[in-house]
């Protein structure tokens, strides 16, 4: 391992790092100008180039200071922020991987779609762990770690609501079975109605609305008869009957005959 200093515009973002925004870089910049850098990052040297194994904000924070430390009246350290100290060292894939679940998996402003997307490249770079190895890794117990993958299939518009809390996490796994049975379109006048009716109804409300009215969808509940069963239908027979009677069912004839016996040979 060696201390170096590494001019900022050869310097990369790990490539397994999925985090689209830093939150208090100016803050964290200002404190590296008055205090200076009390931990350096760690990087590997790939080619011409240091790809960081963590230390992200850090790196923006120098990118911010480089940019306004003399309007700002920041001491000039580090040649002006254009280079910053780094741990330069021999790293593998895994422990690149392994430094962005180290920096990430304990903030307390991960995205809900980040934390998706994290563990299913851990789950990507050791294909053999079990899910409750994997949830001793992040925190979570193991029918979270298998349900949080679903929100990466919801709309980029579904999961930019869910990242920023205007709907739930069950919401959006309610909207994702809703996404079996409707088309994209559907679940965005789902997503838009559930925001336009917040206080006046739940979302579990509006999305069984929704589905109710969907073409392609047969209600199984027969509100007609109160007995609390599903039925096959609004005149079906009730769909709990452990010996369905014969007269329930439509006549054979020959063809329904042939072609019972083509699936049975089949």
């Amino acid at each position: 391992m060696s201390e170096q200093l590494i001019q900022l515009e050869i310097i990369d973002d790990n490539p397994y790092q999925d985090r689209g925004s830093y939150e208090d870089i100016p803050e964290l910049a200002r404190t590296i100008a008055l205090s200076g850098l009390e931990q350096k990052p760690k990087a590997r040297l790939v080619g011409q180039r240091y790809q960081l194994k963590f230390g992200h904000r850090r790196k923006r924070a120098f990118e911010w200071l480089r940019d306004i430390f003399e309007a700002e009246g920041l001491p000039n350290r580090y040649n002006g922020y254009t280079v910053m100290p780094m741990d330069v060292e021999e790293i593998t894939d895994k422990e690149m991987f392994d430094g962005v679940v180290i920096e990430n998996v304990h903030r307390d402003d991960l995205k809900v779609t980040e934390k998706a997307r994290l563990l299913r490249r851990y789950k990507e770079v050791n294909p053999e762990a079990t899910s409750e190895q994997i949830g001793m890794v992040f925190n979570m117990k193991a029918a979270t770690v298998r349900g949080m993958d679903i929100f990466l299939d919801l709309p980029e518009p579904v999961q930019t609501k869910l990242d920023d809390g205007t709907i739930s996490m069950g919401t959006a796994r309610l909207l994702h079975s809703m996404q079996k049975i409707a088309t994209e379109e559907k679940i965005l006048d789902t997503l838009e109605t559930i925001e336009e009716e917040a206080g006046n109804m739940l979302p579990d409300e509006v999305i069984e609305n929704k589905i109710d009215r969907l073409e392609n969808v047969e209600d199984m509940w027969d509100e007609h008869n109160n007995n609390g069963k599903p039925r096959s239908g609004y005149h079906g027979w009730p769909l709990d009957m452990k010996n369905l009677p014969s007269r329930l069912l439509p006549a054979m004839n020959e063809q329904t005959v042939g072609a019972m016996a083509l699936i049975s040979a089949a």
